[in-house]
Parts: structure tokens; sequence; C-alpha cells
């Protein structure tokens, strides 16, 4: 319940930001393991902001559209999903941004759940 409540605190709080801009949607929100950090699609891209200041950092600026974030357990990488190469592929990136790493190559759509 707690959980559930957090999430949606969060994703008003990221509508809030994001609002004062454009008329945009946030998508596919996804805290850090000490929740101090959410990731989220907008834009078609993966974004973070630290919850405590507001402050938003792209993460990914590539073709396609990136979204489906999701932390690993550590807090070090975010998997997600884009269609750069149109089709949905899975890929990796350091949670600080940097280097993205293609994982799948499969003719399906592989989607991070």
């Amino acid at each position: 319940m707690l959980n559930r409540i957090f999430c949606i605190l969060v994703c008003v709080i990221l509508q809030t930001i994001v609002s004062a801009q454009s008329k945009a949607f946030v998508s596919f929100p996804s805290l850090s393991p000490d929740g101090k950090i959410a990731y989220f699609s907008y834009e078609s891209d993966i974004w973070s902001v630290e919850l405590s200041s507001g402050h938003c950092s792209r993460i990914t600026s590539m073709q396609g559209l990136e979204s489906r974030a999701k932390v690993s357990p550590d807090g070090k990488w975010i998997a997600f999903t884009s269609t750069q190469f149109n089709n949905a592929d899975v890929y990796l990136v350091p949670s600080t941004g940097g280097n993205i790493q293609q994982l799948t190559w499969s003719d399906g759509a592989d989607l991070v759940e």
C-alpha cells in the first residue's frame, strides 16, 4: 500500500515538473533502490529526477522511442526498451548516464517488464 502511494506521489511530482514545459506525459516511472531518484520516459527518452531537489537529467538521447526503464537492484544500471532500429530491443545504461549497450537483437519485440 505504501509503495503504491509513493508511486502515485512520484507520478504527480513528475507531471508537475514537466507540465510547466509542455503537455506531454510522463510514463513508466521506476524508483532507485534507495527511493531517492525516479527514472521515467518523457519525450521519447529516459530521464531521472532527484526527488529531494526536483533536478531532472536526460539519461538517453537516441533515435526512436525509449521507455520501460527498470533500475537494477544495486541501483547502478537501467535496463530499457528502445526502438532505435525500428524494432523494440533491450538496452542497458549506467544509472548516471553514459555508454549505452544493446542487449538484444531479435526480430520480435523485446520489452523490459
